[in-house]
C-alpha cells in the first residue's frame, strides 16, 4: 500500500470513526444538563477517544510494554463498545417512536441508559468469548497427496499477539496444540500485531513447539500493516 493510499484510508477511517463520536456525543448532551467545565470534558474524553486508534499505533510503535497495552486495552473497548451503543440505540430508538405512536414509548433518557447497559453487557461477554479457546476436528482426504498415512495437521488464525494478547494467551494456545499431538502446524495469518509487550518471550515460547513435520506461517493483512520485515523476522 503506497503512502498515499495510506492517507486517504486513515482519513476515512477518521472521519466515520468521528461520525460516531458525534453521535454519542449529541445524544449525551440532549439527554443530560451538563455545566460548561462538564461539557468542556466530554468533549476532550471524546476527541481522546476518537483519535485512541492513532495514539495505540504511536505508543505500541515506540514505547511497547504495559502503557501501551493498557491503552490498548481501552482503546479497542470502547471501539466494541461505540459501536454496539450506535446500533442498539438507533433500533431501541424506532421500536421507542413506533410505540409512541400508541402512547406506550418511554423517554429518551431510558433508551439511552438502555443502550448503554445492553452495549456494555455486549462487551463484557465478548472480551470473556474472546479468550475462549475452541478445538474442530476435521478429517479430509486428499487422493493426490497419498503418503499412505494419516497426518494431524493443527491450523490456527488470527491470534492477533499484541498489546492485548501477549504471553499469557500464547501459552494457553500453545498447551492447546500439544494435545492434539499435531505433525504440523500452520498458521494462516494475522498472527501478530505491533506493540507486542515480550517478543523474545513469546518467541521463545513457540520455537519449543517443535512437531515432526514443523511448523509454518503465511503473512496476513495485520502482518503487512505492522511491516513484512519485522513480521517475517518474528515469525
Amino acid at each position: 500500500m503506497s503512502i498515499l493510499s495510506m492517507i486517504i484510508f486513515l482519513l476515512v477511517v477518521l472521519s466515520i470513526y468521528a461520525v460516531g463520536h458525534l453521535y454519542v456525543y449529541k445524544t449525551l448532551v440532549n439527554i443530560w444538563m451538563l455545566s460548561t467545565h462538564g461539557h468542556r470534558l466530554l468533549l476532550g474524553v471524546i476527541v481522546v477517544l476518537w483519535l485512541s486508534p492513532f495514539l495505540i499505533g504511536l505508543a505500541s510503535r515506540f514505547i511497547p510494554g504495559l502503557f501501551s497495552s493498557m491503552l490498548a486495552q481501552i482503546g479497542y473497548l470502547w471501539m466494541g463498545l461505540l459501536f454496539l451503543f450506535i446500533t442498539t440505540h438507533l433500533v431501541l430508538s424506532g421500536v421507542n417512536w413506533v410505540l409512541a405512536h400508541w402512547e406506550v414509548g418511554t423517554t429518551a433518557r431510558v433508551v439511552w441508559i438502555a443502550a448503554a447497559g445492553l452495549s456494555l453487557a455486549g462487551v463484557v461477554w465478548g472480551r470473556i468469548d474472546a479468550e475462549l479457546l475452541r478445538v474442530r476436528h476435521h478429517e479430509a482426504s486428499m487422493p493426490t497427496f497419498d503418503l499412505g498415512q494419516k497426518i494431524r495437521l493443527v491450523q490456527i488464525s488470527d491470534t492477533h499477539f499484541g498489546p492485548t494478547l501477549g504471553v499469557g494467551f500464547a501459552g494457553r494456545i500453545i498447551d492447546r496444540i500439544r494435545a492434539q499431538n499435531p505433525d504440523l502446524v500452520v498458521c494462516t495469518g494475522d498472527f501478530l500485531d505491533p506493540g507486542i509487550a515480550e517478543p523474545e518471550e513469546l518467541t521463545r515460547l513457540w520455537r519449543e513447539l517443535q512437531p515432526p513435520l514443523g511448523k509454518y506461517a503465511v503473512l496476513g493483512n495485520h502482518e503487512a500493516c505492522s511491516g513484512v520485515k519485522w513480521s517475517e523476522k518474528m515469525l
